[in-house]
């Protein structure tokens, strides 16, 4: 048995060291191109780029309704055989997520022409519904991947497909006099996500080739606690959604207009790319560490909850280092220098907000892989509920004052639930950190302030 569990660990940590490493790369090349893309293009067509993109991922984590989440408890079930896999897994959980797929797809393209009062035959009534259904599916089979410890070749996709986006995109400009436009950075984007869905279909399907043989099993009750969890974990993630830059940035874009909401783009994409990276570091890695967890005593499960907390240290707090030290070294960008200052600090307080969210990774993983995602909805609606009395509030007329407001609630939520999982699994969060290790983030954050100020 001990056996197994450090087998366990050394895949979890060579999954971990794959995905920070290749996290950092990818996401440090995209946020690089956002930055190349806001120097380049126009700033209200840069809005409108950004806008697009928002609606997109928007729809496709809404449309998505608990389904990468649901993976981690019902992971054993699921690959027991090929069957479990072909009739459990593929049938009955993958094929029917399509219906709601091509209705967000529909729905995301409507409110776009709406919104943008977009030309009839616009392209983008095409490539708009078209990424929508492939990203959805290659974000789902990228979790499924990491989930079942394929993070190494997952990884290497990832990495190279986005160096191919990249190089699509800026050799006709830089090179054959290409103007930048939507096109260019669309087009190539949907080519993109189908090279990347059908990768992944090839390494899903090199997985299934590795199960048994045997019959079909599964529990009596799976579809009703499927169901169930399904219900719970999207109700948990949908409020986070609608306030995410994926929402802020459109509203900023009809609010305000697409020039403000430019600025606002570029402060979300570099906290999508910290997301994206905390999703493959510690989300994908430790669902997939706590699903194969989920039938030993709550001693070795209270091991894992302490070694996921510290693999999130070693990635937030550098960040967080970087970003209060650099802040102003990264926005020294042609362009933002005439936006209204109520823009910036409203984005950069967005930015540092969003990082707190980070905090209730571990908490919620544990959660949803003991099936207790029951307890989280309540304490998540009681969340939604404080937030949805501050923003209509007549007392928080400042939108400084009115985002303290949101942090003290997240404070509370966190307090909540780190109590409520105290009592039933005896689990503490973790804010420790090495201070070599500090020492190192710190300095590294100074010199590139001196080098690039």
């Amino acid at each position: 048995m001990e056996t197994n569990q450090n087998n366990l660990t050394k895949k979890f940590s060579s999954s971990f060291r794959w995905n920070i490493a290749g996290s950092i790369s990818y996401e440090s090349i995209k946020i690089l191109h956002q930055v190349f893309l806001l120097k380049t293009m126009e700033s209200s067509s840069y809005g409108l780029m950004g806008s697009i993109f928002s609606i997109i991922y928007l729809t496709v984590y809404l449309s998505e309704f608990g389904f990468g989440a649901t993976l981690p408890p019902f992971l054993n079930t699921f690959t027991q055989s090929k069957n479990n896999f072909k009739n459990i897994f593929i049938k009955y959980y993958f094929l029917p997520q399509f219906l709601l797929i091509f209705t967000g797809a529909s729905i995301a393209t409507l409110l776009y022409s709406k919104s943008f009062l977009c030309n009839r035959f616009s392209p983008f009534s095409f490539l708009i519904p078209l990424i929508i259904i492939f990203e959805s599916i290659r974000i789902f089979f990228r979790r499924f991947l990491h989930t079942v410890f394929i993070s190494k070749p997952t990884v290497i996709i990832e990495t190279v497909l986005v160096l191919i986006y990249i190089f699509v995109v800026w050799i006709p400009y830089l090179f054959f006099n290409f103007r930048m436009t939507q096109n260019l950075v669309f087009v190539p984007y949907l080519l993109d996500s189908v090279l990347g869905v059908s990768t992944f279909t090839f390494l899903v399907f090199r997985f299934y080739k590795t199960l048994p043989e045997k019959p079909l099993s599964a529990p009596k009750n799976l579809w009703k606690r499927i169901i169930k969890t399904r219900f719970f974990n999207y109700s948990i993630q949908v409020g986070k959604n609608l306030f995410t830059g994926n929402f802020l940035t459109p509203f900023f874009a009809t609010s305000f207009g697409l020039k403000e909401a430019g600025v606002f783009n570029l402060a979300n994409h570099i906290a999508e790319s910290i997301k994206a990276m905390m999703k493959v570091t510690i989300i994908f890695s430790g669902n997939a560490l706590l699903a194969k967890l989920k039938s030993t005593s709550i001693t070795i499960k209270r091991q894992a909850f302490k070694l996921l907390g510290e693999k999130l240290n070693k990635v937030i707090y550098p960040l967080i280092i970087f970003l209060i030290i650099n802040y102003r070294t990264l926005l020294n960008l042609r362009g933002i220098s005439d936006i209204k200052s109520s823009t910036l600090t409203l984005a950069l307080t967005f930015l540092l907000i969003t990082f707190m969210e980070y905090f209730f990774l571990v908490y919620e993983q544990f959660y949803i892989v003991e099936e207790r995602a029951n307890k989280l909805f309540i304490f998540k609606f009681l969340e939604f509920t404080l937030f949805y009395s501050l923003i209509i509030s007549k007392i928080f007329s400042s939108p400084i004052i009115t985002l303290l407001g949101i942090v003290v609630i997240r404070f509370l939520s966190f307090a909540i639930i780190a109590t409520n999982a105290y009592s039933l699994w005896k689990v503490k969060p973790n804010f420790r950190i090495n201070y070599r290790y500090l020492f190192g983030c710190v300095t590294f954050s100074l010199l590139f302030y001196f080098l690039f100020r």
